[in-house]
């Protein structure tokens, strides 16, 4: 314990702010994604893709419910699940 005046050392630190919001280890997960882009003129771009092909269930390890403004996360928020999106992009 550090006495007044003293500091202690920063991996003091994060142990005691993280053991208090732990909740536990994550597991390790893997996620495809696929998408694809045609440039149809010299300053657009047409591009579409699919997030998460196989709607796998996963949590970040900070995830959204870690968030400070939120309080102290009680549990893992899951990420989505399979996710189709289109953008078109002009340059000027």
């Amino acid at each position: 314990m550090a006495r007044r005046g003293e500091t202690k050392p920063l991996q003091q630190k994060v142990k005691a702010i993280s053991s208090d919001r732990d909740i536990g280890a994550s597991s390790g997960f893997g996620v495809l994604s696929l998408n694809a882009g045609w440039k149809f003129s010299k300053y657009a771009t047409l591009q579409a893709g699919i997030d998460n092909v196989f709607n796998k269930t996963y949590a970040e390890f900070v995830s959204k419910g870690g968030d400070p403004s939120a309080g102290t996360q009680t549990l893992r928020v899951d990420e989505p699940g399979r996710t189709a999106w289109l953008r078109l992009q002009a340059k000027f």
